[in-house]
């Protein structure tokens, strides 16, 4: 668990460096000063963090958590979008 930290205007919150070295974001262990981020809120108490790379910003319909999210909702819901309801 992190805590979110007060930063005059904003807010901060931390990555762990394992996945940022994962991802290849690090060099030589460290961040690089130039790198670029952006931050987008989805929904109440729910942002996303993308990470510039070389082609730019990450499309976030071609993220697998997120088309894994879409799959579960569309497998949901009947032809009219409704919810099913378990019988």
């Amino acid at each position: 668990m992190q805590k979110l930290r007060g930063d005059g205007s904003s807010a901060l919150a931390t990555i762990p460096k394992r996945y940022l070295e994962r991802d290849g974001v690090l060099e030589d262990g460290e961040v690089p000063d130039d790198q670029n981020i952006a931050v987008d809120r989805l929904d109440e108490r729910a942002y996303v963090v993308l990470v510039d790379g070389e082609d730019g910003f990450p499309d976030l319909s071609e993220c697998e958590r997120v088309r894994q999210m879409v799959a579960e909702k569309l497998l949901d819901q009947d032809a009219l979008g409704q919810r099913q309801r378990a019988d």
